[in-house]
Formats: C-alpha cells, sequence, structure tokens
C-alpha cells in the first residue's frame, strides 16, 4: 500500500472525526435542549444520544469522503454537486435510525413501528443533508481558493 492509501485513510478518518463531534454536539444540544422544554433531563439519555449522534455524524461524513475521493480520482472537485451530496445525506440520515435499530435489535420489527421512528428520521435527514452538503461546498471553496492562488506555471508542474 503506497502513501496515496494512507493519505486517503487519514483524510478519511479526519472527516470522520469532524462528522462524529458535530453530530455529538447536535444529538448532546437536542437532547438537553429537549429535557429542558419537558421539564426534565435524563443524562443518560443525553449521553446515549451524543453516541448514535456522533455514530451517525462519523460515517456520514466518511461516507462524503468516499465519494468525494471516488469523485476525484474519476473527476474533478467541481463535478460533485452540492444538491447531489446533500440528497444522498438526507437518504442516508433518514435512513440510518432504522438501520441502526434493524441491527441493534437482529428484528426487522423497527419496520412495523416506522411511525414512531419518523420525527427522528426527519431531524436526521436534515442533519445529513445539512452536513453533506456544507462539506462538499467547503471543500468546494477550499479547492478554488487553493487553485485561485497559484499561478499557471505552479499549475502545470503537477
Amino acid at each position: 500500500m503506497g502513501t496515496g492509501f494512507w493519505t486517503k485513510l487519514r483524510g478519511l478518518l479526519g472527516l470522520g472525526a469532524v462528522g462524529a463531534g458535530l453530530g455529538a454536539i447536535f444529538g448532546t444540544a437536542w437532547f438537553t435542549i429537549s429535557g429542558f422544554l419537558a421539564g426534565t433531563v435524563v443524562l443518560k439519555a443525553v449521553a446515549n444520544a451524543a453516541v448514535v449522534y456522533g455514530s451517525f455524524g462519523f460515517f456520514t461524513a466518511s461516507g462524503l469522503g468516499l465519494l468525494l475521493a471516488n469523485a476525484r480520482s474519476k473527476a474533478s472537485l467541481d463535478d460533485v454537486s452540492v444538491a447531489w451530496s446533500g440528497l444522498i445525506g438526507a437518504a442516508a440520515g433518514a435512513a440510518f435510525p432504522l438501520v441502526f435499530n434493524i441491527l441493534m435489535l437482529q428484528s426487522f420489527l423497527p419496520l412495523r413501528l416506522i411511525g414512531g421512528f419518523l420525527p427522528i428520521m426527519g431531524a436526521l435527514s436534515l442533519f445529513g443533508g445539512a452536513l453533506t452538503a456544507g462539506m462538499v461546498a467547503a471543500a468546494k471553496h477550499e479547492h478554488r481558493r487553493e487553485v485561485g492562488s497559484w499561478t499557471e506555471p505552479q499549475l502545470l508542474e503537477d
């Protein structure tokens, strides 16, 4: 395995760590605020939310990294649509609660109880879409800034 593999792996883990951190913060804030509004904060539920949302953020951001790495090897970063990546992130966010619970319970019971999952699926869909679209937009902006700051001879060297 060459250095390119380790560089990509380090990049994927870095994106995953950022996604995990954002997910954990989002989950913790959401469950804490919901607890205050309901009149009781259950610390175990807040801690579980941080773990579940952190896991979701890690896998979503890592998946985005794989998407970007694949796109980068076949085309340029500018060919990756912010809207398309947001749609993929939203679909992953909506599917995550069902897949997570099916795997945890080792049963398809969550599919029969889908009505109870709809609020969390909607929230995670918004979060996943915003996270992936935002990361693609930020990567495109950074890529354009880097390319724009180079001179033509520097661009031809690579």
